[in-house]
């Protein structure tokens, strides 16, 4: 650098130097690491395809859980169910979202994006350091920030609005948080570890593991729901 002697090159170099700090101030954190795009591809959920798997898992439900499950069962045994929201063609929502069906995963700098195949459905995953916004009206699918650790995506989604997106009744409210890491186990071999946090509902964080596998030779089709969405009253009531 060359010496700065007069007036107006001081003024410079100090204006300089404060937009620099500015610009440092407002700069949205680097992820820790970056995306290798090896996530990125068609992608099919191995069974359980439901967050709950009827053969092992027992829901760690608090009083308030318990009586939300037993009045969906108890609907469906009088044989006047309650359809869930995929049944009324909504969405499937978080957690199950990721737990059935076929999807298409992508890698864009600053997003990973998740469509399904099922009901169109798309979920945003911002890794360059944004916040949910204040005014941010509760979804299905919440909203969702992540970060690169390695070769894992760690995602959290807050944001979600209270039902019961399944069809054994998992209930969960608006306090919901999700968090999930999603790796790759070998290059056809998808994990994502899902907690649920709720204290309301559940008496402990509950954490599953779901697995998919590369679905090679395979396009996203279409799928629309609404066809089959008209015998279903707005009750929710399936007779």
């Amino acid at each position: 650098m060359t010496n700065c002697f007069s007036r107006a090159c001081r003024t410079v170099a100090l204006s300089t130097l404060a937009l620099a700090g500015l610009n440092a101030s407002l700069a949205l954190p680097a992820e820790p690491t970056k995306s290798t795009g090896r996530l990125s591809g068609i992608w099919q959920a191995t069974p359980p395809l439901d967050f709950v798997d009827p053969a092992k898992d027992e829901m760690p439900l608090t009083p308030t859980g318990k009586a939300r499950l037993k009045e969906w069962r108890d609907a469906a045994d009088s044989g006047r169910p309650k359809a869930d929201s995929v049944a009324r063609c909504e969405a499937f929502g978080m957690p199950r979202v990721m737990t059935f069906g076929t999807f298409e995963l992508l890698e864009t700098p600053g997003q990973v994006t998740i469509i399904t195949e099922i009901l169109h459905e798309v979920r945003r995953i911002y890794t360059d350091g944004r916040k949910m916004p204040a005014d941010f009206d509760a979804s299905y699918d919440g909203y969702s920030t992540g970060h690169w650790e390695g070769k894992a995506l760690v995602v959290t989604t807050t944001g979600l609005q209270a039902n019961t997106n399944d069809q054994y009744g998992v209930p969960h409210t608006e306090h919901l948080k999700v968090l999930e890491r999603i790796e790759l186990l070998d290059n056809d071999t998808m994990r994502d570890r899902i907690t649920l946090i709720d204290p309301e509902v559940y008496t402990r964080n509950w954490t599953v593991d779901r697995m998919y596998k590369r679905a090679k030779n395979y396009e996203i089709s279409e799928y629309i729901c609404n066809t089959n969405g008209a015998a279903i009253p707005p009750s929710g009531e399936v007779h």
